[in-house]
């Protein structure tokens, strides 16, 4: 995320991941140098995992991709990954770090079911002063808040350049267009990047390796759920826990620099025309599918959003250009020959879980496994990752498309922040919620010592000032004095 960026190199920003990390699995937190206990959001693997993890896990391991932590120092490989939850339930960043104070903190007012539709902003002094905001039901019901120090956004890689437009901020070409005055003239929107992939490589789970309970077993399932301090088949995803970061063609052999991200998913479906298949509300631990998801981890490939109505409400437009670069798609069709390798391997073969091969309809005009397959694949069986990042990008006054500073104030605008995943110049290479919790940990303290700082310029200002008026009280009474 450097790119010119002071203050955001891996040494720079460690200590903010690890802030708010509690690790709970043991040969992991050991890791004292990438990884940390006692923070407010728990991280661990699941509880549960069944035995295709474990033979989807091997199956990478017999053509040598070894089973890393993709959060420590090694990251080209596999893994049952760890993640955001404590005994198999979720754990969001609402519940880790607002729920245990929001009713103690009187600083802290949390109000939900309201849309800011317009950062209030001094034309003449360019300085943030407050929020517009309207009702999500009534939208008629509207009103101010103002701020005694700054305004932070933090909408998302969508709403935060939807709503920097709407407040004036943005192309000067698209705000004219509408008849919003421009405040400031910046590349709002565009260095759009998502780690987009590809659905539909499917694998066929026979009797024996698919996971189908009757009714009775399911509720039996719930039931351990419940009286067992959250364990048992539904405190897993079941194969969703899979990851994968392997190379492409494009990453020299010696180099642990990752370029493909994979995800397993699953789903249940049934052959039987009277039966419906089964849809994404079954628990992800019951299924008789698995399908491949290759994604990109560092996208070429760019797009824009942009906005056509003064209307806050009007969804602003999203153009991701997947695949519109070439490399992209070399890198998703090594992606693919991995899992057709993967397919391949004894660990498969022995959990009888083997690659459908039928060509889809879409793509139905090309053999299977060649290149030209991929590509239609690619192009029109599309998966975003929904890792949307860059649209308010982060940057020096001199590096063209900056939109805020690597304080995260926006060029030119006084007293105004972006904090979320839109200020990344480039995505990251990997899942973007604890990159984006690093940011607002960084951003606070980055609030914190600018103000502190800011008190401290006016303290000395003070006692300069001060200072003159002593010397010059000083200065005059020696002058009386010497006339006396």
């Amino acid at each position: 995320m450097h790119s010119g960026n002071d203050g955001w190199g891996y040494e720079d920003v460690l200590p903010y991941f690890k802030k708010s990390e509690n690790n709970m699995d043991k040969d992991i937190a050991k890791d004292i140098t990438h990884h940390s206990v006692g923070g407010y959001l728990d991280v661990g693997r699941f509880p549960y995992q069944n035995e295709n993890v474990r033979a989807i896990i091997n199956a990478h391991k017999e053509l040598g991709f070894s089973e890393v932590d993709f959060n420590a120092d090694k990251v080209t490989g596999v893994m049952v990954v760890q993640a955001t939850q404590s005994y198999g339930e979720r754990k969001s960043t609402n519940r880790a770090f607002l729920e245990p104070v929001r009713q103690l903190r009187k600083n802290l007012k949390i109000v939900t079911n309201v849309r800011v539709t317009k950062v209030l902003i001094a034309p003449v002094k360019k300085q943030a002063y407050g929020v517009e905001y309207a009702h999500e039901k009534t939208r008629t019901s509207t009103g101010m808040v103002f701020a005694s120090k700054e305004v932070i956004v933090s909408g998302g890689t969508v709403n935060s350049p939807q709503l920097l437009m709407l407040s004036g901020i943005g192309p000067k070409e698209v705000l004219q267009e509408l008849n919003i005055t421009v405040i400031q003239d910046l590349r709002v929107g565009e260095n759009l990047q998502d780690h987009a992939g590809v659905a539909r490589l499917t694998f066929n789970l026979s009797e024996s390796s698919s996971i189908v309970p009757t009714r009775e077993e399911l509720k039996a399932d719930v039931q351990k759920y419940i009286e067992s301090k959250r364990n048992g088949p539904l405190s897993g995803p079941g194969v969703f826990q899979i990851q994968g970061q392997l190379k492409s063609r494009h990453i020299p052999e010696a180099e642990d620099y990752p370029d493909i991200q994979y995800f397993i998913k699953s789903r249940l479906f049934s052959e039987d025309p009277t039966e419906c298949t089964i849809n994404f509300t079954t628990p992800l631990p019951y299924y008789n599918i698995v399908t491949y998801v290759p994604s990109l981890l560092r996208p070429e490939s760019r797009g824009y959003i942009t906005i056509n109505s003064t209307d806050p409400f009007v969804p602003p437009l999203i153009y991701p250009n997947y695949f519109n670069d070439p490399r992209d798609l070399e890198v998703i069709i090594d992606a693919l020959n991995i899992a057709v390798n993967v397919s391949k391997t004894n660990a498969l073969k022995s959990a009888v879980i083997s690659l459908d091969r039928n060509r889809l309809d879409l793509c139905k005009y090309y053999e299977y496994g060649t290149d030209d397959y991929w590509i239609c694949l690619a192009r029109n069986y599309t998966q975003p990752m929904f890792h949307p990042a860059g649209t308010c990008k982060m940057g020096p006054s001199d590096n063209i498309g900056a939109v805020v500073d690597p304080h995260l104030r926006v060029h030119g605008v006084k007293r105004l922040r972006v904090a979320d995943a839109s200020v990344m110049p480039r995505v990251v290479s990997g899942n973007l919620n604890a990159a984006v919790i690093m940011i607002a940990e960084k951003c606070a303290d980055n609030i914190k010592r600018d103000y502190h700082k800011s008190t401290a310029e006016r303290r000395q200002a003070d006692r300069k000032t001060n200072k003159e008026v002593s010397d010059s009280i000083t200065r005059e009474m020696q002058s009386i004095e010497s006339q006396l």
